[in-house]
């Protein structure tokens, strides 16, 4: 990719010998050692392909070997600029527009995260800019094994990470951690009962024997889940009793309500402010303050 982009910075030649004269021309600028690519027969021709550097020694040991060698067409910036030498803005223009471009490549334009299910991908965002990766920076200064171990000293939920670069694309791979299971005591042998009179809106019993349903109402201190009953062969059942329980309770409290308040009022004022982000960067197409005013709501438009 880098190479043919600098082929067509520096410019080449397209040059044709017949057919016949193929072999004799890749040994002549063999022998020379001449830098050639790109060879291939068409239509009784041989095309070859020489760098502007190169091409004066290939057509001196063309000649030097009798063989008919001609010039087909000319290709990259210099001739370019060549045949709109008169037209200087054109040329400047096409030089500035070049030269962005090829900057533009060496910054980082965008950032993917994969492979992460809890961890939100704004978090991993932010510990990757700390680690000084972000849209916009100059891609030569990023150490990739720098920031994966940034990544994981940072964010705890991590077991593993790689940064990947391709182009200006940065591809973050993660592996969250698994968290062991939580513990439960099995050591005794308990019910489970309610802590506040209530409604009971479900029920879900991991273990014991749920005594209560949905919609049943109960009070402090009542039996929900019996960890001892009997079985269906009638042998007692001993266990520790688990479950979830969710009820709609009722309580009382007392809570002081300022006399005064805030309320908020628009004034029709509205003023808009024009800004670009290039390469992480704003660039403010406006003097003074953003906004003007001290309270007012913010409408960004992408």
């Amino acid at each position: 990719m880098w190479y043919r982009f600098l082929n067509k910075i520096t410019g080449w030649y397209l040059v044709k010998v017949p057919e016949k004269q193929g072999a004799q021309l890749l040994n002549a600028l063999n022998s020379d050692k001449v830098l050639f690519w790109g060879a291939k027969n068409k239509d009784e021709y041989m095309y070859v392909r020489l760098s502007a550097f190169s091409c004066g020694h290939g057509l001196k040991a063309a000649e030097k070997a009798n063989i008919d060698i001609m010039i087909e067409k000319a290709v990259g910036l210099p001739f370019i600029i060549y045949k709109y030498r008169k037209r200087h803005g054109l040329a400047v223009g096409t030089a500035i527009g070049l030269i962005l471009m090829l900057i533009s490549t060496l910054h980082v334009w965008k950032i993917d995260v994969t492979g992460n299910k809890e961890i939100p991908d704004k978090v991993i965002l932010t510990a990757l800019a700390d680690a000084g990766i972000d849209i916009g920076t100059y891609i030569p200064t990023i150490q990739p094994s720098s920031a994966r171990t940034s990544l994981i000293l940072n964010l705890t939920d991590l077991s593993s990470a790689s940064v990947n670069i391709k182009g200006n694309h940065i591809t973050v791979e993660v592996i969250e951690r698994k968290r062991p299971p939580q513990f439960v005591d099995y050591s005794g042998f308990y019910n489970v009962i309610a802590s506040h009179d209530g409604y009971i809106m479900s029920m879900e019993a991991y273990s014991g024997k749920p005594v209560v349903k949905k919609g049943d109402v109960v009070v402090k201190g009542q039996l929900l889940i019996a960890g001892q009953y009997p079985s269906y062969r009638g042998i007692s059942i001993v266990t520790h009793a688990r479950g979830c329980v969710q009820a709609v309770i009722y309580q009382d409290f007392v809570t002081s309500v300022p006399l005064d308040f805030q309320y908020k009022y628009y004034t029709g004022n509205t003023d808009t402010k024009i800004s670009y982000n290039v390469l992480g960067k704003d660039i403010n197409f406006f003097l003074g303050a953003l906004v003007p005013y001290v309270s007012y709501d913010t409408e960004v438009t992408v």
